[in-house]
């Protein structure tokens, strides 16, 4: 009985999911799969992902990237094979899939995969500005957008390469975060980190205090960020699932409070 190159796509998926690649690879040499022209080659692509061949796969997707050069989806999934492919120069790779991830991404920020993506290879390539940047293209109207702000948060004020923010970061930080209604879930950790780092820079005398900068109504300054960090880990504290961690960051709270002179 005659199959159609539909029916056969569906059945070597079918067999991806399952994990039957054998069986899979077969159905993609069939005589009704070689008659669904980049269809074909899609899967391909997708049955050597699923095989951890990420060369073979990049050249799948290549192709149907060629044969359809207008699309986006086979540009973005190059960018994944090639943000995560193993290659001897690893800065190239990483450069080439920012090029894809940035194309997709300015081309239709509905794709929020591919601001996400650049705000990652981006990162991994040491700059910060470039990740910022993506994550801001999702529009506030994308289901996306919390997740954005919230990675927003965790890029601006982590260290990079060995680099503490700026300022600035750590000014923007705060104003994301005033701006999200949160879980403390969520929201605690990410005052914490900001308070952290704050602080963190303060003591190494990365940044002078000032008065004039708030972080989370907190002024910049040592004794203001201490106090700040204490009252964040007490309220951590308040959500930990076992005794033992409420302890750690009851701790952690009073090895940061702020000194006195007695």
């Amino acid at each position: 009985m005659p199959r159609s190159p539909e029916l056969s796509l569906f059945l070597a998926r079918s067999a991806i999911d399952a994990g039957e690649f054998a069986a899979a690879a077969q159905e993609l040499d069939s005589e009704e799969a070689r008659q669904s022209g980049w269809r074909r080659a899609w899967w391909r692509a997708a049955l050597s992902l699923a095989q951890g061949e990420q060369a073979d796969a990049l050249s799948f997707f290549a192709a149907v990237d060629r044969e359809l050069p207008g699309e986006l989806a086979p540009k973005l999934a190059l960018a994944a094979c090639l943000e995560h492919a193993e290659r001897e120069n690893v800065t190239e790779g990483l450069q080439y899939a920012a090029r894809y991830y940035g194309l997709v991404a300015a081309t239709d920020a509905g794709y929020a995969s591919a601001s996400f993506g650049l705000a990652r290879v981006a990162m991994r390539l040491g700059d910060r500005e470039e990740a910022v940047s993506a994550l801001r293209r999702i529009p506030r109207s994308s289901s996306a957008w919390v997740d954005a702000q919230i990675t927003l948060c965790r890029l601006q004020c982590a260290p990079l390469q060995g680099e503490m923010p700026q300022v600035s970061d750590l000014v923007a930080t705060s104003e994301v975060l005033g701006g999200l209604a949160l879980e403390n879930s969520v929201r605690l950790p990410l005052v914490r980190d900001l308070h952290q780092n704050a602080l963190t820079m303060l003591l190494d005398g990365r940044i002078p205090p000032d008065n004039s900068v708030q972080l989370m109504g907190s002024e910049l300054q040592e004794e203001a960020q201490r106090a700040a960090l204490e009252q964040t880990f007490r309220s951590l504290a308040k959500l930990a699932p076992t005794d033992e961690d409420r302890y750690a960051l009851v701790d952690q709270a009073n090895a940061c409070r702020p000194r006195t002179l007695t």
